[in-house]
């Protein structure tokens, strides 16, 4: 009997050295393109639960301050693998808020990952989400309602 049970003791040490490793972090590149003026900045949200997606705590930020209307990248850096959602606001006017008219339609642009879109509203976590496994490029474009 302890035999085996040391048998089975490095049978279990032997197969678990083969397991793979949880991967390293990446890093998650966005390219933002359509943007409408250089006024204001770009308030970027990286989500990673559905409960939270678009409205809600993201789970990485960053606001970048636009120079010029070209395309814009931004990049987390240390983002575990998973499911994650891009919502971002072109804030024009630097309140850090969705400005919206008397109907509650966006008066800035917004975009977000998948260039996913609601039909009477933000689109679901799953329609933007993306898998993250190893570095990855993700672009989309701004939307302005009523044109330019």
């Amino acid at each position: 009997m302890k035999i085996l049970s040391i048998v089975i003791t490095a049978l279990l040490l032997f197969t678990s050295s083969f397991n793979p490793q949880p991967q390293d972090n990446v890093t998650i590149t966005v390219t933002i393109s359509n943007v409408r003026n250089s006024t204001g900045s770009l308030l970027v949200g990286l989500y990673n639960k559905d409960a939270d997606f678009p409205q809600g705590e993201p789970y990485m930020t960053q606001a970048v301050a636009l120079k010029s209307s070209s395309d814009k990248k931004i990049t987390f850096e240390g983002v575990p693998a998973g499911d994650y959602a891009i919502a971002v606001i072109h804030d024009e006017n630097g309140n850090e808020d969705m400005d919206t008219n008397e109907y509650g339609m966006p008066t800035e642009g917004f975009g977000f990952s998948n260039n996913a879109m609601g039909s009477d509203g933000p689109p679901s976590f799953n329609d933007a989400a993306f898998a993250v496994n190893k570095n990855a490029e993700i672009s989309f474009s701004m939307m302005y309602l009523g044109g330019y």
